[in-house]
């Protein structure tokens, strides 16, 4: 008797309007963690760039007829394979101890859901002028992931 393919711990769902270099970089920005997550982007008319990460197998690609933030995280959620759902933006900050904490955290049974923690920077220091939103430690599970951190 064979064993199925194995599901990973994360699914991060990333919806997409006009920022598919953005994702291309998020997704390639974090290699080697085929097993630990699945990427499923949602894209309002995906460029080459997303359907070329579909076809190489980085990321699962479906597309959505009018950006709408819930309706494409859903759309997401609904294929998703992971214990747990990450949904994450494009222009946003993920790195390998980001999953990290969320493994730990998927071990503690007292961690039922999370949100997003943000710390605006200037954007001077990448040579713009303005503010962006860049989110550092963005997980704040029910106040417990901090312990992990």
């Amino acid at each position: 008797m064979g064993t199925g393919p194995v599901s990973p711990l994360i699914s991060i769902i990333v919806p997409v309007w006009e920022d598919d270099q953005l994702v291309a970089e998020l997704v390639k920005g974090l290699t080697g963690t085929s097993e630990l997550c699945e990427w499923i982007v949602v894209a309002v008319r995906p460029g080459e760039v997303l359907r070329d990460l579909d076809r190489d197998g980085a990321i699962r690609l479906i597309s959505c007829d009018e950006p709408s933030r819930g309706k494409q995280q859903n759309l997401g959620a609904a294929v998703a394979r992971g214990e747990l759902l990450c949904f994450h933006h494009a222009d946003s900050e993920l790195r390998p101890e980001h999953l990290a904490a969320l493994v730990r955290v998927a071990k503690d049974g007292e961690v039922v859901g999370g949100a997003f923690h943000r710390r605006f920077i200037l954007r001077e220091c990448y040579g713009e002028s303005h503010w962006s939103g860049v989110s550092t430690g963005w997980l704040d599970l029910c106040s417990a992931i901090n312990r992990y951190l």
